[in-house]
């Protein structure tokens, strides 16, 4: 029945876009034409149209499919459709100067796209524009929840006082039911669906003066898969969280032209709504009614979804030619985001309560929040200009400044504590007396000049330096600089070689306090002169860190006669954090690749290609977890003097080396090979076309650490295992088809695709929705099965086209 309405939309939406076009002719309109419209000061005939001449034309095809194991894996149709009927067409109708356009592609699938476009040469032209697009995530997920697509996700209350988690761990008779009711349980597409319909009007009727309006509206709706923990690393549930969202948009651009000058004014505003404020989720560990103050979790747990919010932008761009070969562009712009969501209580659970004295006794009702809204806003201002000129025969110039502002006007609200996994109240964080957001911001300049030099015929040598400088608010570093140089020679020897090659330079540096933004939570343990951190001071953010960067691209493509041309490129990168003891500590990159082209003849055409890439990183920082019930030597968590949790990394050990400290050294390599051919078996009747394409990826984390005999640092050392299989992935794509043209205007296509995919990765290995360790121990982890699977895809089609 879906099908069937797609076509039957289709068919009456064709037949009321044209009956009116019969009686264009004799009708006037003030709207306009195309933006590449000629004004109206020159007649229709100059577009070479006749004044009352009448054309149509198009092209209608249907294709229909044998299918195999389409559904197999939803990595195949992730962001596509295939149905066993679809179709596409295209109409062109004009009369005068007038015409109509019509473009359909897909129909009847998920991934359709519909453009229709109407207008009058050199006066308007309207377009309307309807686009799906699916993200499908898994076809077969397993579901214990009712309520998909809800705001409210419930499990049997039979089964959560069956499985539920007592104080210690899981039973094995626990277990066992948990594992037989997630087994048992139905099975569940995950996927949403992208709609986007958009309006467009462009008139061009009163030139120099231009006018464009778009009016838009994108709905998305579906599920896709979330993680939620009920209690810390355990308790860990996948959910699926529901998508449905609407953004309407609109953009008004007015724009003159007039001999050299140019001037464009636009506004935009979007807004979105999430139809689904929160989520509440039912605990599947846990009885319903055991939400008290325990150490663990509630029965349930509630999330505020993405806020409603709200944007505009107002901007202007301006160009002007100036003397000595030279342009002037400009742009001003200022923007405003808007979001005042109301906030939702501490917890969903009733029985968590607050003990501390003089503070709000219950976190479940709205009178603990300390405001109602967040009252968020942001201004954006940017500033953008671009000089070009060549003032000298051989020397060419472009200088550019760059100015943007994100000025966060969010206020810091102070709270007085939070409910940890919807289970208890903690009105403390160390030895801080309260929580506060700190909103963050920032200022960027850039301001560069490159400068092109004819050093020979048909070679040019660029130098340029830009200076990139970032100003931030509650982050790290507050003031950064980077320092970039480049260079660049493009040369055209002889006739047959194309040269092509750049280097990039840059140094990136800035005072880093590791105390920022945790100002209020620094304090120091009395008992034993310990720091406790949020932090470790040798952690360096690597969006914030100091950087050298080194860049190399070489492209040449050369033709040794005028039916071969061979390209071959070689990029490489090398980011260096040599001062980050701790996180991101370098990130390199290598990639090569090859392609030819050879046209025999009119009738056939070869063409291969291949590339590598090959991404390596690494990163360095420390781990601590103590399951003693003996802390190490002077170690307390918080000041608190619980010795049985002190999970800091920093407090009993305050140098940079330590048994905890690991490093991992992190690589992908991609390999790509594929070719094809286009053969003209009979001339202007027959043709063959074949591609083919092969793509395997390799993924490998190597982990090491100073593993040592049990000491009082951390009884908890571990031997690293490194991961072999990362994202190890095989892709093999081949389609062929031949196409047999019956007449001029009727063809015939018949085609077979073949596709598969395999994946290994440490994921998927002994993979199981309620896992279980070596020993037969768990952690109270509920998974729905939403990793990516293998598939191989046999699809035969047939397509008959014709064109009027």
């Amino acid at each position: 029945m879906k099908r069937q309405a797609h076509i039957g939309i289709l068919v009456l939406a064709m037949g009321l876009f044209m009956a009116p076009l019969y009686g264009f002719a004799e009708e006037e309109t003030t709207l306009s034409a195309p933006m590449t419209a000629a004004p109206p000061a020159i007649s229709d005939l100059q577009y070479g149209i006749a004044e009352e001449e009448t054309t149509l034309s198009g092209e209608a095809s249907i294709t229909a499919s044998a299918l195999n194991n389409i559904d197999d894996s939803s990595k195949f149709k992730e962001y596509r459709d295939f149905n066993p009927v679809a179709g596409d067409a295209i109409i062109d109708f004009g009369k005068g100067s007038y015409y109509l356009e019509f473009r359909a592609k897909d129909i009847a699938e998920d991934d359709q796209n519909y453009k229709f476009r109407m207008g009058r040469y050199g006066k308007y032209k309207i377009e309307l524009i309807h686009d799906a697009i699916p993200h499908r995530f898994a076809n077969d997920a397993k579901l214990i929840y009712s309520g998909k697509g809800t705001g409210t996700l419930t499990v049997d209350d039979t089964m959560q006082s069956t499985v539920r988690v007592p104080a210690t761990s899981t039973t094995p008779t626990q277990l066992a039911e948990l594992t037989n009711y997630v087994n048992s349980a139905s099975t569940t597409d995950l996927e949403l669906t992208r709609r986007n319909t958009k309006v467009n009007v462009d008139v061009t009727a009163f030139y120099p003066f231009k006018l464009r309006v778009e009016v838009g509206k994108e709905i998305r709706e579906g599920e896709r898969p979330f993680g939620t923990t009920f209690g810390g690393f355990s308790n860990i549930v996948e959910i699926p969280e529901p998508i449905d969202y609407e953004t309407d948009q609109l953009k008004v651009s007015a724009e003159y032209i007039k001999d050299s000058f140019y001037l464009n004014a636009n506004y935009y505003l979007s807004t979105f709504h999430n139809n689904i404020d929160t989520l509440t989720v039912d605990n599947p560990l846990r009885a319903e009614g055991n939400d008290a103050n325990a150490a663990g979790s509630g029965s349930k747990a509630r999330f505020d979804l993405y806020p409603d919010n709200r944007y505009q932008n107002a901007s202007l761009t301006g160009s002007v030619y100036l003397p000595l070969k030279s342009r002037l562009a400009a742009t001003a712009s200022w923007g405003k985001m808007e979001q005042d969501d109301s906030f939702i209580p501490f917890t969903v659970n009733t029985a968590t309560t607050n003990t501390t004295v003089g503070e709000c006794a219950s976190p479940s009702t709205t009178a603990c929040l300390p405001k109602s809204s967040l009252d968020g806003g942001v201004n954006t201002t940017l500033y953008n200009a671009l000089l070009t000129s060549r003032p000298l025969n051989f020397m060419n110039l472009k200088a550019k400044y760059r100015y943007y502002d994100y000025d966060n006007k969010t206020e810091s609200i102070t709270f007085p504590g939070y409910v940890r996994y919807d289970g208890a109240w903690q009105a403390t964080l160390g030895d801080a007396t309260a929580i506060e957001n700190l909103p963050t911001g920032y200022k960027k300049t850039t301001a560069g000049i490159d400068l092109g030099f004819d050093v020979a015929t048909a070679t040019t040598l660029t130098l340029g330096y830009t200076n990139d400088r970032t100003e931030r608010t509650h982050r790290e570093v507050k003031d950064q600089k980077d320092n970039i140089y480049k260079a660049s020679l493009d040369t055209m020897p002889f006739e047959w070689l194309d040269l092509r090659t750049s280097y990039e330079k840059s140094k990136r540096d800035g005072d880093y306090d590791y105390m920022v933004p945790f100002e209020e939570e620094f304090t120091t343990v009395t008992t034993s002169g310990l720091i406790y951190t949020p932090q470790l001071p040798w952690l360096r953010k690597y969006d914030e860190a100091d950087r050298d960067r080194d860049r190399i691209q070489l492209i040449a493509t050369v033709y040794p006669t005028d039916s071969i041309s061979l390209t071959g490129t070689y990029i490489q990168g090398k980011d260096d954090f040599s001062n980050s003891p701790f996180g991101l500590t370098e990130d390199n990159h290598q990639i090569y690749s090859i392609d030819g082209d050879y046209t025999v003849n009119e009738r056939l055409n070869f063409y291969a290609f291949y590339s590598h890439e090959k991404y390596d990183s690494g990163q360095r920082s420390r781990q601590w977890r103590n399951t003693t019930t003996t802390a190490p030597t002077g170690c307390t968590q918080n000041g608190t003097g619980n010795t049985g949790e002190c999970t800091d990394p920093y407090s009993a050990v305050t140098t940079y080396d330590s048994p905890s400290n690991w490093e991992a050294e992190n690589e992908d390599k991609v390999d790509t090979y594929g070719g094809g051919l286009k053969v003209g078996i009979m001339p202007e009747k027959l043709d063959l076309d074949l591609t083919y394409s092969y793509s395997k990826s390799d993924g490998n984390v190597k982990l090491t650490s100073a593993v040592g005999a049990d000491n009082d640092v951390d009884p908890n050392n571990w031997t690293p295992v490194d991961f072999t299989e990362v994202d190890d992935t095989k892709l093999h794509t081949l389609n062929a088809k031949a196409k047999y043209r019956f007449t001029k205007n009727l063809s015939f296509v018949v085609g077979y695709m073949w596709e598969k995919f395999d994946i290994d990765d440490f994921n998927l290995n002994g993979f199981s929705n309620v896992p279980t360790t070596t020993t037969g121990t768990t952690q109270n982890i509920v998974l729905m099965g939403t990793l990516p699977k293998n598939y191989e895809v046999n699809i035969a089609y047939t397509k008959l086209a014709y064109i009027f």
